[in-house]
């Protein structure tokens, strides 16, 4: 535990970096139906939750092996670290847009990291101080899938409302 704070450090600026470089993943890959599954498509808010997600749980997987001690609560931290950071996200963006009227590319792009930042905060913080949370490992294993089935069916059959529509 005594290099969490490094190794949760070092895991927000991979994940941040996995996150920036996906959102061309889509493109790069000839708009490649399976990559459009994890990566976003499109400029929805939806998809851009992606993000957060999946470079979250990708970096997460490979942390979880460098981890020292094992922790009951690492899956758990990670879970509610990510439903933190996509929340941020549509809070604030939506939030800002609905007052001025539009958005702001530089303003989105600090989102992100405000997101982020404050997803590997809560983490860091609960897995340091070994946090019991509600439920068990496994069924955060159970919530993560989940989570990941919704991305992925949402993005072959997006409901019709604003979070999965591209303004563009």
């Amino acid at each position: 535990m005594k290099n969490l704070k490094h190794l949760e450090v070092t895991c927000f600026i991979l994940a941040s970096i996995l996150g920036t470089i996906s959102h061309f993943f889509y493109d790069w890959s000839g708009q490649n139906y399976l990559v459009g599954l994890i990566f976003p498509k499109n400029e929805s808010t939806w998809e851009h939750l992606k993000l957060i997600f999946f470079p979250i749980l990708f970096v997460s997987v490979l942390e979880y092996f460098f981890l020292k001690v094992k922790t009951q609560n690492y899956t758990g931290a990670k879970f509610f670290s990510t439903l933190i950071g996509m929340v941020v996200t549509i809070v604030v963006f939506y939030t800002y847009q609905g007052v001025l009227g539009y958005n702001i590319e530089v303003v989105n792009i600090a989102i992100y990291f405000l997101a982020m930042s404050l997803a590997y905060l809560f983490s860091y913080h609960t897995i340091k101080e070994d946090t019991h949370l509600c439920l068990s490992e496994f069924a955060y294993y159970i919530c993560f899938w989940f989570m990941g089935f919704l991305f992925i069916c949402f993005s072959v059959f997006p409901p019709n409302i604003g979070l999965f529509q591209s303004p563009i």
